[in-house]
């Protein structure tokens, strides 16, 4: 299984909740180099992942600014 594959298997598992994704994309994105997430990161990735996505505009949902 490729890295792609078991992404998308992981992303799509009902089980995980979104602190474990966050924790999951972290890891790859440190994995591969490109960023590392510290916690205050996971924890803006985990909010926006439980955003809701509009369908008909394509719109991701945006998290408020931070202070």
């Amino acid at each position: 299984m490729t890295n792609r594959e078991q992404i998308a298997w992981a992303f799509g598992f009902g089980d995980y909740d979104n602190r474990e994704i966050a924790r999951m994309v972290s890891d790859m994105l440190d994995a591969v180099g490109v960023a590392y997430l510290d916690s205050a990161d996971c924890a803006r990735l985990e909010k926006w992942l439980g955003l809701e996505c509009e369908p008909d505009t394509n719109n991701w949902g945006v998290l408020e600014e931070e202070n």
